[in-house]
């Protein structure tokens, strides 16, 4: 599972999402989970997917990149369907479905979390795919920045920020060498039996672990020989609104007002 973890990469490609302003699609990714939560209508839904879709299409990276990110969320899905399903209200409609008999109400409300939750990490991932972690890191501070108004230390907080999305690739990178090593090794990783195959990630965890220690260390050395404070820090590269980036901004915002007008007219018109 973690070596087909693709969060936090950046994948390189000559795309019009890469180009984007990372402040733009910052803001359009977190406008986007505020409303695929509040919108309830078929059409809605829709019309967000199909968004999330051409994103994807425009960004010029493989489906199966993307499929791997939600790969991570499938045990999540998994319980949250069957933890609804098992509570299910005893009032529901019940249809057969291959011999199981299942709430209609309750199987319709799993669909959409799972839909919700899906077309969320596609987005986040549309993001991190697209976008470099420096700027990334530079957008999120302007985001944060008020925030030092009140004595918040804006720039330690965007270090900390920056060393983690580095810090995700390396650890998984380096959890699969230990893995392959470990199999080398002898390390049975497909042991039906949960008790030996718990063992058996023993000996992967810790040596992640020490790793993830050392390369903080040596990080943290570094840091102090150079005399690292996080104060007054200035940008080589600061970000700058374009004209291109304004107008993909009027697009999303008009794509919201669409999706909400949308969603305020469900009652009167049918999308089924």
């Amino acid at each position: 599972m973690l070596r087909d973890c693709t969060f936090g990469k950046y994948i390189k490609e000559n795309s019009p999402v890469h180009t984007l302003d990372p402040r733009v699609k910052i803001l359009f990714c977190f406008l986007y989970s505020l409303l695929i939560f509040f919108v309830n209508s078929f059409c809605s839904l829709l019309v967000l997917a199909a968004m999330a879709c051409s994103l994807i299409f425009l960004s010029k990276i493989k489906i199966l990149v993307y499929l791997k990110s939600i790969k991570i969320i499938v045990p999540v899905l998994l319980l949250t369907c069957i933890s609804n399903l098992i509570f299910a209200s005893k009032n529901d409609v019940f249809f057969n479905f291959l011999c199981f008999y299942l709430p209609k109400n309750t199987s319709i409300n799993c669909l959409i979390i799972a839909f919700r939750m899906v077309f969320i990490v596609l987005l986040n991932s549309i993001v991190s795919f697209t976008t470099t972690p420096s700027n990334l890191t530079k957008a999120l501070k302007f985001f944060i920045g008020p925030l030092k108004y009140i004595k918040v230390k804006v720039e330690d907080i965007a270090m900390i920020i920056t060393l983690t999305l580095r810090f995700v690739p390396l650890v998984l990178e380096q959890n699969s060498k230990i893995i392959d090593a470990q199999k080398i090794r002898g390390a049975d990783f497909n042991n039906k039996n949960i008790i030996k195959k718990i063992k058996s990630y023993n000996q992967v965890i810790v040596p992640t672990i020490i790793s993830l220690l050392n390369r903080a260390n040596d990080i943290a050395t570094a840091m102090e020989n150079r005399c690292y404070t996080g104060e007054n820090r200035t940008c080589f590269k600061k970000l700058k609104f374009t004209f291109k980036d304004i107008l993909a901004a009027m697009f999303l915002f008009s794509f919201f007002v669409l999706v909400v007008l949308i969603e305020k007219e469900s009652s009167k018109i049918s999308c089924f």
